[in-house]
């Protein structure tokens, strides 16, 4: 099965760390249980920008959207009606431009989970909305894995190969070509059920089979339809694609190993506007007339970055994750600032959770994902050498 294939290797990575500017790579960490690293391969002077990257996918708080309204594709700020462009189905999704609309529905998840044609509650689609609403209150992952899985269908759909579901094997590698489209192959995951702690156990594997019958049935409301599905009978098979309750927890390893909490100051909300002006957009569409919405509100998310999920922790980084908006059709970037100098082949590490924190308290923040901090300060604050 394709949850089976192990992680692409190093040079997997090279296209993106080209795109990134290329003064990173990947490889193969030299500490204690190794695993894939992230490199320099050029010298980093303290405060400059090591790279930029644009996420594999992002979502929006749902809490803060009334907060922050942003393109619901690219997630750049959004500054509201009449500069606003909507979804043309009436679902009250807004967009930079008519292109971002287009890319949404086209290239990306949208046109899977749009409910603007939907009126009632009790349609598969609406109550997967719900439900992600109501999720919002526990993990949230619920929104995140919907979308992932709408992604790969999409995918498929456009790739348009039903042939590929009539073997076991072709069906594995529909869905791995897939979720190489979507860019969500290279993250180390693994059955989320199979953790140790709160992440796993029996609750995690209600958990995913509750998401896998939701999201499957929002899916398959599709059939009959519309074309949308044709070509992606691999990934709806509830034994072996994204929708069945094995391949969601495949998902949720991948958000609960790599997912990043993201805030964009409203300084940055625009890089169209001055960074001493900072973007303002009403809460919402429809009160376009009334008073702008107070500054100070930023754009909070969750996402997942390839460059960025390879980099390691420690609790004496050399480098810090910087969210930043970078306009409209590009939105929110992930920017990794170098905290002193770095040298040419040195490994590229951040801090995972509050490294001023005391040690006992980090440790135990970093167990729950299943990682030990073997950096010097917390082999001192140990009693080490």
């Amino acid at each position: 099965m394709w949850w089976d294939d192990p992680p692409p290797d190093a040079a997997s990575f090279d296209a993106l760390c080209a795109k990134s500017g290329g003064r990173v790579r990947a490889g193969e960490s030299a500490t204690t249980g190794g695993g894939r690293a992230l490199f320099a391969t050029a010298p980093v002077a303290k405060g400059e920008i090591v790279f930029r990257e644009s996420p594999s996918l992002i979502l929006q708080d749902p809490a803060n959207r009334p907060l922050a309204r942003a393109c619901a594709r690219c997630h750049s700020m959004l500054r509201g009606a009449p500069s606003e462009t909507a979804c043309a189905q009436g679902c009250g999704e807004g967009y930079c431009d008519e292109r971002c609309r287009v890319a949404h529905v086209e290239q990306g998840s949208h046109g899977l989970l749009c409910v603007g044609p939907i009126d009632s509650w009790e349609h598969p689609l609406a109550a997967l909305k719900l439900a992600c609403a109501r999720d919002d209150d526990g993990d949230g992952h619920l929104a995140l894995i919907a979308e992932m899985c709408a992604w790969c269908i999409a995918s498929a759909a456009r790739r348009g190969d039903a042939s590929s579901s009539s073997s076991s094997s072709g069906a594995s590698t529909a869905v791995a070509a897939a979720l190489d489209d979507a860019n969500l192959r290279t993250y180390v995951a693994g059955a989320v059920w199979d953790w140790t702690g709160a992440s796993g156990g029996d609750g995690a594997r209600a958990r995913c089979e509750a998401h896998a019958r939701m999201i499957r049935e929002a899916m398959a409301s599709h059939e009959g339809s519309s074309e949308k599905l044709r070509g992606a009978e691999a990934l709806m098979d509830p034994a072996s694609g994204v929708v069945g309750a094995r391949g969601v927890a495949e998902l949720a390893g991948v958000l609960a190993r790599n997912s990043l909490a993201v805030a964009v100051e409203s300084s940055s909300a625009s890089a169209s506007a001055p960074a001493s002006a900072p973007a303002s957009a009403p809460g919402d569409a429809s009160t376009s007339n009334a008073s702008p919405r107070k500054l100070g509100a930023r754009y909070e998310g969750v996402a997942l970055f390839p460059l960025t999920c390879l980099m390691n922790h420690s609790c004496e980084p050399n480098a810090e994750v910087r969210f930043e908006d970078a306009g409209p059709g590009a939105g929110v970037v992930a920017a990794v600032h170098a905290l002193r100098e770095i040298r040419v082949g040195e490994e590229l590490r951040h801090s995972y959770v509050d490294e001023t924190r005391p040690v006992f308290l980090r440790a135990a923040d970093l167990a729950a994902f299943g990682f030990r901090c073997d950096c010097g300060r917390c082999a001192r604050a140990r009693g080490g050498s």
